[in-house]
């Protein structure tokens, strides 16, 4: 483990669309603490943390899962290459529910896994055919799936491109199923591989906290909160100068620097043939923390190598923005721990975790 600088991270109460604010009070970030430099991670499918400090990640390619302590040690490991009990083909998702069951699935084996944090030990594990991708869960019988349907379509300003709708549903213990809202998203398609627009085009966002869940649209800012409650979030859009578009490029071709050389020349001749859009959209990521706010990374500091997150509030106030660097991805938010992924020039992950602390003038 190691640690980095501490960053300054000022709390704003009011608006942040250019109109006067009041009660401003300083917050202090402090970190990265950095796990998993010395593991042969390519791919991240979820992680998990506690208020004691553990941090729990789930590697989908090797497939392995590793509990990090306080310290940064290795409390334990589970998972190997294989279909039985506690074997793994390629792992989906690791969820951390609401009444803290720890929840892992296997996408290729259609299998859940309810482990038990102290050890890795799996308590119980059953087959589920529903196809689409967790995104959350209240219970490990009470889970939020996201369905995904799509078309081709040929646009001569575009290319050709896949146009995506997401479905977000919750599927109950009872087997009832709730539909809490639709997204749709560009994927810009070129010969046998494919990518979402660095920057551009529509973009749907699906973060689920203890208490919300929201389907948010990034042109429009507009989300819709456990079903049924419409939020429109207040960012104004940003122009796209072509030196921000250029470096939109450069930070993508440092993602897919793991792919095989031919490949990562074919993503990158795709991403500079994609008309440059005007504005980029309203946010660029979205993140729910366990008390239903909503952590949204902007495009205003595009290209100054560090990112401005607003956090909104359920009923869409902004109540805080901070900084971060921009090539961290931000994955969960919980109590005062901000935990996500940075990768390197080679596309190898590791986690990193800030810590927000009161702090002040």
């Amino acid at each position: 483990m190691r640690t980095g600088p501490s960053l300054v991270v000022v709390a704003v109460v009011g608006s942040l669309c250019g109109k006067a604010v009041s009660g401003q009070q300083e917050l202090e970030v402090v970190g990265p603490r950095v796990l998993g430099e010395d593991r042969p991670w390519t791919r991240l499918a979820g992680v998990a943390t506690w208020s004691d400090g553990r941090v729990l990640v789930a590697e989908a390619t090797l497939p392995e899962l590793t509990m990090f302590g306080e310290h940064g040690q290795v409390r334990w490991r589970t998972g190997q290459r294989g279909a039985g009990p506690g074997e793994y083909r390629q792992l989906a998702a690791l969820r951390q529910c609401t009444n803290g069951d720890l929840l892992v699935r296997d996408g290729v084996l259609s299998r859940f896994d309810l482990l038990d944090e102290e050890t890795g030990a799996v308590h119980e594990a059953w087959r589920d055919m529903a196809r689409g991708n967790v995104a959350g869960c209240q219970s490990a019988r009470d889970v939020y799936w996201l369905q995904q349907s799509g078309e081709r379509r040929a646009l001569p300003s575009r290319g050709t491109t896949f146009v995506r709708e997401r479905t977000l549903v919750r599927r109950r213990p009872d087997g009832t199923v709730d539909l809490l809202g639709v997204g749709t998203f560009e994927t810009y398609m070129g010969g046998m591989v494919g990518t979402d627009y660095p920057v551009g085009g529509e973009r749907a966002f699906f973060p689920i906290g203890d208490t919300a869940a929201y389907v948010c649209q990034g042109h429009t800012g507009e989300c819709l909160l456990n079903g049924t409650i419409r939020v429109q979030l207040r960012l104004p859009d940003k122009a796209l100068t072509e030196s921000a578009w250029q470096h939109a490029i450069r930070l993508r071709s440092q993602e897919v620097g793991a792919v095989r050389e031919s490949h990562r020349r074919e993503l990158l001749r795709m991403y500079r043939e994609i008309p440059r859009p005007k504005t980029f959209g309203r946010f660029e990521q979205a993140v729910a923390d366990d008390r239903g706010r909503l952590w949204l990374k902007t495009y205003d500091t595009y290209g100054t190598g560090h990112a401005r997150w607003v956090v909104y509030t359920a009923a869409g106030q902004a109540v805080a923005v901070l900084r971060l660097p921009e090539v961290f991805e931000l994955l969960l938010v919980r109590g005062n721990r901000l935990t996500g992924q940075v990768q390197d020039p080679e596309g190898v992950p590791t986690v990193h975790q800030y810590e927000v602390r009161p702090g002040g003038r």
